[in-house]
């Protein structure tokens, strides 16, 4: 621990403390939450993240876990790790937030040791509530851009999704394989805000493990299309919302660029809905990049979906350098 500032790090024996800051979290922004103890313990597990590490808390006097924040990687080299957190409504106004994210920066800042020497070194938070915005400003933040929560709900059956002709849908459940999905998210991805390239080995192992954390998961829900032998897109559903169980999730979704501009995309949410509809769930979520390099936000648009939540993105320079990532 930090004896000036009461940071500590969080380790396995805490994360019963950390499950309900966690929930507190989520009720506070959504109004719900539905998770189990044992699916959040996968959060955890995934690539690139360890307890005792990349989690700390500010316990206060009553012993209670009063502020979280962690610094998450999901791709190497880490040039731009992502900080979570959240103070207890009651825990504000003490500085809390200030101290983790002092210690956010500096957790960001080992991470040069790790990357080419050339590469720039970003830190990059989210945040809903005004005085998280404020807190980042006033850590030397810049606000560049948002990302939105967007919604439909089923008032009726949707409409069944119908491709251009010579495509066919292969599920997961016939036979599409985790690699199949981890080398259409590398080629439908290329050109979209923060990819970077990494070895498919990689990817298929994160998404193993994403889909290992999430129990309700079925693989009827995860699926591409196929033109011919060639796989050209995909969509992963997932069947609940940490929040409402009644809704499910498009986890992500993609087309090859030189399959877009053909309808695939507006079928492939069509599929989603519809085969949400049938298991019974009442609506669908999904997030995106509101200045999507892609223009993804008018195709949700265009399916009915609305926007819902803002998260406000920040960014804070660590080190100068080589921009690894595709900003735009």
């Amino acid at each position: 621990m930090n004896q000036m500032t009461g940071v500590q790090l969080l380790d396995w024996d805490d994360f019963p403390a950390y499950y309900d800051i966690y929930a507190a979290e989520m009720t506070e922004i959504f109004g719900a939450f539905l998770t189990g103890s044992e699916e959040l313990k996968g959060e955890w597990r995934l690539p690139h993240f360890a307890p005792g590490r990349d989690v700390v808390g500010i316990y206060d006097a009553s012993g209670r876990l009063a502020a979280y924040a962690e610094v998450r990687v999901f791709r190497y080299p880490p040039v731009r790790p992502s900080v979570y957190g959240y103070v207890r409504r009651e825990c504000r106004g003490r500085g809390y937030g200030s101290r983790l994210l002092d210690w956010a920066l500096g957790r960001a800042a080992s991470y040069v040791s790790e990357i080419p020497e050339d590469a720039r070194l970003v830190l990059q938070g989210f945040a809903e509530r005004t005085e998280s915005r404020e807190l980042f400003l006033g850590h030397d933040f810049v606000n560049t851009r948002e990302s939105w929560i967007m919604k439909i709900s089923f008032e009726q059956a949707p409409e069944p999704p119908r491709l251009p002709e010579g495509l066919t849908f292969a599920r997961m459940s016939e036979g599409t394989t985790l690699e199949d999905i981890a080398r259409l998210h590398l080629g439908t991805f290329r050109d979209h805000r923060g990819f970077q390239e990494e070895p498919l080995a990689d990817v298929a192992e994160r998404w193993k493990k994403i889909l290992e954390s999430e129990s309700s998961f079925v693989p009827e829900l995860a699926t591409v299309v196929k033109d011919g032998e060639r796989d050209v897109a995909m969509v992963v559903v997932l069947p609940q919302t940490e929040e409402d169980h009644d809704r499910g999730y498009v986890q992500i979704l993609g087309v090859m660029p030189d399959y877009r501009r053909r309808g695939i995309g507006l079928e492939l949410l069509r599929f989603a809905f519809s085969e949400l509809y049938k298991l019974g769930k009442n609506g669908c979520d999904l997030s995106v990049d509101a200045s999507s390099l892609t223009n993804a936000t008018a195709l949700y648009e265009r399916a009915g979906m609305h926007r819902s939540k803002v998260f406000s993105v920040y960014e804070k320079e660590i080190r100068p350098g080589r921009e690894y990532t595709n900003q735009g």
